[in-house]
Parts: C-alpha cells; structure tokens; sequence
C-alpha cells in the first residue's frame, strides 16, 4: 500500500478539475496579467489591421504633398480636398507631370512668328490641382529658356494653342494656369478649358 504524499490529493484533485472542467477551469488559473497581456495584443493587431486599410499599401518612400505617398493610392474611397479621389491626386509626382508636360509642348517658327502649343487636353487620369501645380512648375522653366533664347516678344507675338480641356479642373488649377500664361505674356490665339469643373462665378471672371 502506497500513501499519498502530503498535498498529493490536492494536486490530483486540481488535475481532475482541470481535464473535466476544460477551458474554464485553465481560464481561472491565468494570472490577470497574463490575460490583459493577450487582451493588449488582439488589440495591437487589430490597430494595425485599421492602419493598413487607412493607409493602403507604399511602393516607395515618396511624400506628395499633402503628407501622402507619392504616386500610390492613400484610400481607394478616399476623396480629396478638391472632390477628387486621392488616386487621382497622388498620381502626379514631379516626374510624371514633367514627362507629360514635355510631350504636350510644341514650338515651331513660321516666318515672323512662333506658333506655341500646349496640348495637356484629355489626360488619363485627368490632371489634378498638385499635377497642375507642378505642370505650371515646370512651364515655367521651359518659358524661361525660350524667353532668354528668342526675347520677350516672341511670346508677345506668338500664336499659342493651349488645351486643357476635359481634366476635371477647378477654378484654383484654371487660375494657376492663366497665371503662368500672363506671367510671360504669352499671346493664346485658342484656350480650350472645356469639360472641366469651373464654376459660373469662374467662367464669369475668363469671359471678362
């Protein structure tokens, strides 16, 4: 005959509460720590889970300027200050609008004169007011070199064709363009600012 132990039935008697008792009876050993530490993981990957989705994914470390990456898509819903989706916005970094801008401009003599072209009309995605801003960016630049190379007059006196129509642009992105434009008092013989999202008050101020 073997005796127990001293606290051999105690212990033996927990054991059985434990394999009957299942999940609850090893619930109530958990220290509280124990639990509050698995409650603030679940919460940690639950955070990250919303961060994620808020975020969306980076395929670089480029800033745009409104804080998010640049050329990536910030929210899939998500809509910009001006109405537009963030798609829309972030996907005009400098490098993009400058290769568009170059594409789209076009300046030929013809005899006693310049015949200027700024052909930015129907961009896929449409131009928003950051690409517009750094479109003007770099038309400013170009504007320069031209103006140091053939003088002043030869905007003065040019035949500029500029469109931009269907871009969905604002009044602020409509303004920052004609600013430019009367910066180096470009002459535009034709503007094409058609299909776009100017308001009356601004179709008002173009007209006068």
């Amino acid at each position: 005959v073997v005796e127990d132990a001293p606290g051999a039935s105690a212990a033996t008697a927990t054991s059985e509460a434990g394999s009957c008792g299942g999940g609850d009876a090893e619930e109530a050993t958990r220290s509280p720590d124990t639990r509050a530490a698995r409650a603030a993981r679940r919460e940690a990957r639950r955070a990250r889970r919303r961060a994620r989705a808020a975020g969306g994914d980076r395929s670089d470390g480029g800033s745009s300027r409104d804080g998010s990456p640049e050329g990536t898509v910030a929210s899939q819903n998500g809509e910009g200050a001006a109405g537009l989706p963030k798609t829309l916005r972030e996907y005009w970094t400098v490098k993009r609008a400058d290769r568009a801008a170059q594409r789209g401009f076009e300046a030929r003599r013809r005899s006693d004169r310049w015949e200027l072209k700024l052909a930015m009309g129907g961009l896929d995605p449409p131009l928003s007011e950051v690409g517009m801003d750094l479109y003007c960016r770099w038309l400013r630049t170009r504007l320069t070199t031209f103006r140091e190379e053939h003088g002043a007059k030869a905007l003065r006196r040019c035949s500029g064709e500029v469109d931009f129509s269907n871009n969905g642009l604002g009044n602020q992105a409509v303004w920052t363009l004609l600013e430019t434009l009367a910066q180096f008092e470009v002459h535009a013989a034709s503007l094409k600012l058609y299909k776009n999202r100017i308001s009356q008050g601004g179709q008002r101020q173009l007209s006068t």
